[in-house]
């Protein structure tokens, strides 16, 4: 059915209609969950009698007991006044301004490069986040464009073929994340070789991709990607963490979030070069996961059955 102005405006008025109801939903959904507020919220609060009670709570609701009282904390606070150091010197406030403040002090940095063991493994980081940043949007942020140019080659080019090939790929993303939890615990695959696996499969149906005529080959490695690429992702949010020291690890985290996005910003000013009308975007965008596998085997710690420190 061909898309007519009038039809294609009503279209588009629907989609933030639709995008903001499911946001309102969603977002009343919180209400449905009772969820008791973080003890160490309550603490910076000064709210002492509250964290007991909720820690109870959280206890009661698994079966245990608890050995935290008031008393605790009004011990704690009578031996700060004795030596000279009141508890309420600070306040939330204060104390909140202070940890945002600690942030950007040089020396959190500095510990993320502090050995040449962890140099070397921040670095790689930075190298994989930067690499996936900059080819993940380079395929999925036009991704309707090149199910378009596929249907057109391969004589199936309406709007609801590639919003419907669009669809059930998004579906084949779900059990991705499931089987990486396995993987990653897996002997002889572990984070790295999981890593690995994920990127050069991604990087290779990508490939594969640009060879594809017909609509079979086009949505059954469009659905292959997208089920390896959500992989990696999952598998880079979870590893990172646990290669940054802990007292750092926010630190870590921010740092190779910065290098993301910048990398990301390239992707369109890729694709305006080159042009979204070839597959040399998926080219490169199949290139720069191959590498990227084979950088996750330089990585000099392998986490799985080790405990974070």
């Amino acid at each position: 059915m061909p898309c007519y102005y009038k039809n294609r405006q009503h279209g588009m008025a629907l989609l933030p209609w639709t995008f903001g109801g499911l946001t309102l939903v969603i977002s009343l959904l919180r209400f449905m969950f009772r969820m008791h507020e973080t003890p160490k919220y309550l603490l910076g609060k000064r709210q002492d009698a509250k964290v007991v009670q909720v820690i109870e709570e959280i206890a009661a609701y698994n079966g245990k007991t608890t050995w935290l009282t008031l008393e605790h904390f009004q011990e704690l606070d009578a031996q700060l006044e004795a030596s000279g150091h009141s508890s309420t010197q600070e306040t939330a406030d204060q104390a909140i301004k202070r940890r945002k403040l600690d942030v950007l002090k040089p020396a959190k940095l500095k510990g993320l490069f502090n050995t040449p063991k962890i140099a070397y493994s921040t670095t790689l980081m930075i190298l994989l986040w930067c690499m996936i940043g900059m080819a993940y949007p380079l395929y999925n942020s036009f991704i309707p464009i090149y199910l378009e140019n596929k249907g057109l080659k391969s004589g199936s080019s309406s709007i609801d073929t590639t919003y419907r090939n669009y669809a059930i790929q998004a579906v084949c993303v779900i059990p991705a994340s499931i089987i990486g939890s396995f993987t990653i615990d897996m002997r002889y695959m572990g984070r790295k070789g999981t890593g690995t696996i994920a990127c050069i499969c991604t990087g290779g149906f990508l490939f594969l991709y640009t060879q594809a005529t017909t609509q079979s080959a086009v949505l059954g490695f469009s659905c292959a990607v997208a089920f390896f690429q959500n992989l990696v992702y999952g598998l880079l949010y979870s590893y990172t963490p646990e290669l940054s020291p802990a007292p750092i690890r926010g630190t870590g985290d921010g740092l190779v979030a910065l290098f993301i996005r910048l990398s990301g910003l390239m992707a369109p000013i890729i694709a305006a070069y080159v042009g979204l009308d070839t597959d040399a975007p998926i080219w490169i965008s199949a290139a720069l996961f191959v590498v990227a596998g084979f950088v996750f085997m330089l990585l000099p710690y392998e986490t799985r059955g080790r405990a974070s420190s």
